[in-house]
């Protein structure tokens, strides 16, 4: 099978399943979650995963794994996503959505100038997977943190370093009703 079908498979598969990810993971931000807006999200995260083993791209296999592992914790009750998790979420489907991108030929290139921060955003995912996402807000076993608590050395910051080349797929969250993007002027809006 050509090469170039298959990478227009994924992206497309990425495109429709980002925009599901995106709507609910807004959603989840504005309140409590059941498993009928989990399962979804859930099912987006694993079809984006499959489609990237397909084509081979790795690093959009963990994004979409360690997205899809956090959704199952959330769906059996084992982790609540307060906004600070919810935000590394949202920065993994527009990770995914450059990834789909430059899927193929130029995705070497794009992935030695954007390596550093795949790994930090995996590294921040796993985090919340664990319950411990940036900068505090709810997590893990139904336990609140405060929003000021400093991180641990070493951690991750507060407010994560964007990748640069989704800078402007992440502005465009106004349009599926974000409330608030970090380092925005509209934050906290």
């Amino acid at each position: 099978m050509d090469d170039s079908f298959l990478l227009d498979l994924f992206r497309e598969e990425v495109r429709s399943h980002a925009q599901v990810l995106n709507e609910g993971l807004v959603l989840l931000e504005r309140g409590p979650a059941d498993a009928r807006q989990i399962e979804p999200l859930m099912r987006a995260a694993h079809s984006i995963k499959g489609a990237a083993r397909v084509v081979a791209v790795e690093p959009a296999v963990k994004v979409a794994h360690l997205m899809e592992e956090s959704l199952v914790k959330v769906q059996k009750g084992d982790l609540t996503l307060g906004s600070g998790a919810i935000d590394v979420l949202l920065r993994g489907v527009d990770t995914l959505t450059q990834i789909a991108v430059v899927a193929g030929p130029e995705f070497a290139a794009w992935h030695k100038d954007h390596g550093a921060s795949i790994d930090e955003l995996l590294q921040l995912l796993h985090n919340v997977s664990q319950g411990n996402p940036p900068g505090g807000g709810a997590a893990g076993a139904k336990q609140e943190q405060p929003a000021d608590k400093p991180t641990s050395a070493g951690g991750p910051s507060a407010q994560p370093a964007a990748v640069p080349a989704v800078a402007k797929i992440h502005d465009s969250r106004a349009a599926v009703g974000r409330r608030r993007c970090p380092g925005s002027a509209a934050a906290g809006a």
